[in-house]
């Protein structure tokens, strides 16, 4: 079973761009902090089923998040030359460089996705599918994104029982 880190990792390999987005008016924007790292984001709901999250991530939350995977990783990893756990960070840097950058990345996307579920007040469980990257946009400043993620629509049943007919009941 693929867990939700294979799946953006994958996507962010493979750079799919889906072109049927939507732009509409925002519903919120906010400025958040999200796990120390500041990132602005737009969370806007479509319809009752679909909603959209835009977001820039910043060069230092990358950055950040870099720094942390290195750290974790020095402490683990096993590079020729230095016993496990007293590996530098700079020999982890310059072993695993950019996939330190793509993991930093992924981590970026999972910390978004979190805040604008947060942000809608929608239930990770109420998520229908994987969410679908249509923008993923590298810059100098940082990374421009746009997620659309599939919900669970809302279903108002109303009156249903005054719906039904009245049967008279035959008599025998």
């Amino acid at each position: 079973m693929l867990s939700l880190y294979h799946v953006f990792a994958f996507i962010l390999i493979q750079r799919i761009i889906n072109p049927f987005w939507i732009l509409l008016p925002p519903y919120s924007l906010v400025r958040q902090r999200h796990k120390g790292i500041l990132m602005q984001i737009t969370t806007n709901k479509i319809d009752s089923a679909n909603a959209k999250i835009n977001a820039a991530i910043t060069r230092g939350t990358i950055d950040a998040n870099i720094e942390k995977i290195a750290n974790q990783l020095s402490k683990e990893a096993k590079i020729a030359g230095f016993r496990k756990g007293k590996v530098p960070v700079s020999a982890v840097k310059k072993q695993y460089g950019e996939r330190l950058v793509q993991d930093a990345e992924a981590q970026a996307l999972r910390d978004l996705l979190n805040a604008g579920l947060t942000e809608m007040a929608i239930a990770a469980d109420a998520l229908i599918g994987e969410p679908q990257i249509a923008k993923f946009e590298k810059n100098d400043n940082g990374i421009d994104v746009e997620v659309i993620i599939a919900t669970r629509p809302a279903i108002e049943l109303g009156d249903y029982a005054a719906m039904v007919p009245e049967v008279a009941k035959p008599a025998i």
